[in-house]
């Protein structure tokens, strides 16, 4: 009745199959909100190809195949995702926790520091290059141009290496 179009007999046939694929699919899939996902792609999967099914053998095997296949569908997706996590996870593990050498850190400071009081820009060069920004952004901070960045940046370097091998700014 329903397969010819009367909607008393389609509203009886979605409340009997959604009861029935809610109650099959909590059984499977603890997460309740992805069970009724599950439950919602199948029965409007029914509902889109039910007029046009020829039923040879049995319309509630045809639509538990659905459901079937819904379920199937979420179990390789969850298990993609959960490979991928874990994968992730020993990766992350993997990686060495970075060394802090806590002189180096002083020194390095403290020779900023002097560079800074030598020559702001240098220091400014330095340190905006080091935080990660652009040359563009660096450049409209500063207010200078591409080239005078770059020899900042080169002059700033050298003054720092020097700095930090000798003790001594020149």
């Amino acid at each position: 009745m329903a397969q010819s179009g009367i909607p008393r007999a389609e509203t009886e046939l979605f409340e009997y199959l959604g009861a029935r694929f809610r109650l099959f699919t909590r059984h499977r899939v603890w997460n309740s909100a992805d069970a009724e996902d599950i439950v919602q792609e199948a029965l409007v999967t029914v509902c889109r190809e039910y007029k046009f099914l020829e039923v040879t053998s049995s319309f509630s095997a045809w639509a538990y195949k659905v459901l079937d296949n819904r379920l199937l569908a979420y179990i390789q997706t969850q298990r993609t995702s959960d490979r991928r996590i874990a994968g992730t996870a020993d990766a992350l593990e993997a990686v060495p926790e970075p060394v802090v050498d806590i002189d180096l850190r002083r020194r390095l400071l403290g020779c900023l520091k002097r560079i800074c009081e030598l020559n702001r820009r240098y220091g400014r060069a330095l340190t905006l290059h080091a935080h990660g920004y652009g040359t563009d952004e660096i450049c409209r901070r500063i207010d200078i141009k591409e080239s005078t960045f770059y020899s900042l940046l080169h002059r700033g370097r050298t003054m720092l290496q020097h700095c930090l091998e000798t003790g001594e700014i020149r």
